[in-house]
């Protein structure tokens, strides 16, 4: 017979021969041959202990169904797995440079840097093209600037539904049934132009913001094409703490009684300051729209433009109510032009010139004035914030002393009297960078002052500078 059929110790020898390349298989002749036959009687040997231990019939079954093959290969493959096996003693030498054998006898390269193949890892089958990346990636930055368009608009939709509970409750109910006799005539500074707000928000910008559900890239364009009708918020804050003096007199009384009676939850206080708060929300979430859009890879420029005038225009909000918080001033403060700069200053007593005491002041640079106030906050008797008016520079008498001692924080201000004396005001920034920006300005109205009047007479000749982008301008007698 031959040795390919008959049963014997040769056959585990002979059959791993045929898994062997030329040089290894021509290697395998001599004591190779006799190492491996030694390990598979071996193996096979301590294997038929193991299987001596189990039930008969189950080994009888067991015995029955392996084929000479199987135990060919089962005991090929012990021998090469073992630690003095036959890869150990032989094959290794005749295995070509570049190669190595694996933990059961795989060849592989002896390149550290070539990644291993691991049959239970699918990431080298799962794994996607960087097109498929960022796609993937674009997808999420939009699925999230998605999720900001849609508060936005929810949001629109609750502030449209709390503007109601003022306009169609509280304004509703005392057109019908009157006011008060102390408080007839203050009812309109309560609720300012908020009337004008609700028609517009509710009639039309809710419609045109839920329209961007469709087209997303249409936002910021809505926010541009629309910046002066936003306008209308500058004028509400500006009466805003009027309203809330009057409002804080008839709070416990008045209002908590309609209150009351129309069943609302909240304060009347919590309702007027709703498009304060909506006004200073926008610029919020188109940042977030426009931070989404750019990730996404999106043309961005409307919307950067929308951020930037959502940016103004809660700011104006803010100055106006400060100079709504302005009290004894004579004059009225809508005709002296945009204000252009406000802060709190160290400034001189004007009384006592440069060598004065230093007191608090808030100080409001307008287009045709300047105006010193004190900080009502500061003294007793006033609960409400605000500033008392205390001393004015129209524009047109203005002077400007850029330094003040070496003091990178000083500058001093003057005014030209009509009797020709001048009188001074020293003012102490809390800042460097800020005594730069007021003299900055300050210094450009001078120069547009020169620019466009002439031969003007030691007292005022005009109330504001005529830079270009004033409006209008008045001559003083």
């Amino acid at each position: 017979m031959g040795s390919h059929s008959s049963p014997g110790p040769k056959r585990p020898g002979n059959t791993l021969r045929k898994w062997l390349t030329s040089p290894v298989r021509r290697l395998s002749s001599g004591k190779a041959d006799g190492h491996v036959k030694k390990l598979a009687h071996k193996h096979k040997k301590s294997r038929d202990v193991r299987k001596s231990a189990d039930v008969g019939s189950q080994k009888d079954s067991d015995d029955s169904a392996a084929t000479p093959q199987d135990e060919t290969l089962e005991e090929v493959r012990a021998a090469s797995c073992s630690p003095s096996g036959f890869w150990d003693s032989c094959c290794l030498d005749a295995v070509p440079r570049g190669l190595a054998v694996s933990a059961c006898g795989f060849l592989s390269t002896e390149d550290s840097s070539s990644p291993s193949f691991n049959p239970s890892d699918n990431s080298l089958l799962s794994s996607s093209s960087p097109i498929d990346e960022l796609d993937e990636r674009k997808t999420t930055f939009l699925k999230k600037r998605h999720y900001v368009l849609l508060e936005l608009i929810e949001t629109e939709r609750d502030y449209v539904r709390d503007l109601g509970l003022v306009v169609e409750g509280y304004m509703a109910r005392m057109r019908e049934e009157g006011v008060p006799d102390d408080m007839k005539g203050k009812d309109k500074i309560v609720f300012g132009n908020i009337h004008q707000i609700y028609d517009w928000h509710r009639d039309f910008f809710l419609g045109e913001l839920e329209k961007c559900l469709e087209d997303p890239d249409h936002l910021g364009l809505l926010f541009m094409k629309h910046e002066r009708r936003l306008h209308m918020y500058i004028v509400y804050c500006q009466n805003k703490p009027k309203s809330e003096h009057i409002v804080s007199e008839y709070i416990d009384t008045y209002f908590e009684d309609q209150k009351q009676r129309l069943g609302h939850k909240l304060q009347i206080t919590d309702l007027l300051i709703k498009p304060v708060q909506r006004i200073m929300k926008y610029q919020l979430l188109l940042k977030d729209f426009l931070k989404f859009s750019k990730k996404a890879g999106l043309d961005s420029l409307d919307l950067e433009k929308a951020v930037e005038v959502m940016c103004i225009v809660p700011k104006r909000c803010n100055d106006m109510m400060n100079v709504g918080r302005l009290q004894g001033f004579d004059g009225k403060i809508v005709a002296q032009g945009r204000l252009l700069l406000q802060d709190t200053f160290m400034v001189s007593d004007s009384d006592g010139g440069l060598l004065g005491r230093m007191k608090e002041r808030r100080v409001f640079l307008f287009e045709q004035i300047v105006i010193f106030s004190e900080p009502l906050d500061k003294k007793r008797g006033f609960t409400m914030p605000g500033f008392l008016y205390n001393n004015s520079i129209k524009v047109s008498c203005l002077g400007l002393e850029d330094s003040v001692d070496g003091d990178p924080c000083k500058f001093t201000l003057t005014s030209r009297m009509s009797t020709g004396s001048t009188e001074a005001f020293v003012l102490h920034s809390s800042h460097p960078g800020v005594r730069q920006v007021w003299t900055l300005q300050i210094s450009q109205i001078l120069e547009s002052q020169r620019n466009f009047f002439t031969g003007t007479a030691p007292h005022c000749t005009a109330l504001h500078s005529a830079a270009p982008h004033l409006h209008s301008w008045k001559l003083a007698c």
